[in-house]
């Protein structure tokens, strides 16, 4: 299973979003390429041990995203340059 950018399509006023304990490794760049209006991300509980490239893209590109909740993920450290694409 996973998440297709063409399944958001319709989503596009979405403003918070909780992909919250999905067992979510890492994010395909493009995933969220329809919601750009996203302002709440919510990943905790995810087995993220690392933010990749692909993710931080993905992450990168929500240019209104004001709130990313990485709680309770495996991370042990953010690469960084990754808050920089933030407002």
């Amino acid at each position: 299973g996973g998440f297709s950018p063409i399944e958001w399509q319709p989503l596009d006023q979405l403003r918070i979003l909780n992909l919250g304990y999905n067992k979510l490794h890492t994010l395909n760049q493009d995933l969220f390429e329809h919601i750009t209006d996203l302002r709440v991300l919510i990943l905790s509980g995810n087995p993220l041990t690392l933010i990749d490239h692909s993710t931080q893209i993905a992450i990168g590109n929500l240019i209104n995203l004001e709130q990313l909740d990485l709680s309770n993920c495996q991370l042990s450290q953010l690469p960084s340059h990754f808050f920089h694409e933030f407002k």
